[in-house]
């Protein structure tokens, strides 16, 4: 099986993520994402499929960061 059809056969079976291909250090993958909190990413090797868990967008990131960082100087211990 290729990457194209092993992400139109996850189409299908799970409607409610959104599928894209894409490109990661380790090499093409097919990006699933449900929100922009959670995801995944498929990477298809030889004869083995890898999930990995996605990590948030940039946008993401700094918002949960700068959160974090709030939350840490004005919390009194």
């Amino acid at each position: 099986m290729t990457i194209d059809e092993i992400k139109t056969e996850l189409e299908l079976n799970f409607p409610e993520y959104q599928f894209k291909l894409g490109k990661r250090i380790y090499g093409k993958c097919i990006i699933a994402k449900k929100s922009k909190y959670s995801g995944a990413d498929i990477f298809v090797k030889e004869n083995k499929i890898i999930v990995e868990s996605g990590i948030a967008e940039m946008k993401t990131r700094l918002l949960i960061g700068s959160g974090a960082v709030l939350l840490k100087k004005f919390t009194k211990d």
